[in-house]
């Protein structure tokens, strides 16, 4: 999204030409470039947890491979519900988070995730 709006705004390229050689959605990129969304949202519901939470899991996990003691799906799932419990509301229910989100931050944190 943000090299469609580059392109728009530096290279006076139309919002059409920009969002097909892009792949974004047209309306979103001209609702951005006429500023009737934020430029900073992002696209989909809200995680579980906030990014300062989904950090301080990134964190961890990359403190326990540095001590050669990687974390398995399994206690990342479950410390991941840890958080989300230690937090003002249970962001994972009474069942905690299923493999179904660990796919997902897998996809956020690439780095992380490795």
């Amino acid at each position: 999204m943000e090299s469609a709006m580059r392109s728009c705004r530096e290279r006076g390229m139309s919002a059409s030409a920009a969002s097909r050689l892009h792949k974004v959605p047209r309306k979103t990129l001209t609702d951005r470039l006429h500023g009737n969304a934020k430029g900073d949202c992002r696209m989909g519901s809200p995680t579980a947890l906030s990014d300062e939470q989904e950090q301080t899991l990134c964190r961890y996990i990359e403190y326990m491979a540095d001590r050669r003691f990687p974390l398995t799906v399994s206690q990342i799932i479950t410390y991941a519900w840890y958080i989300g419990k230690s937090s003002w509301r249970n962001a994972f229910g009474p069942t905690g988070p299923c493999y179904g989100w660990w796919l997902q931050f897998k996809k956020r944190h690439p780095d992380t995730t490795r």
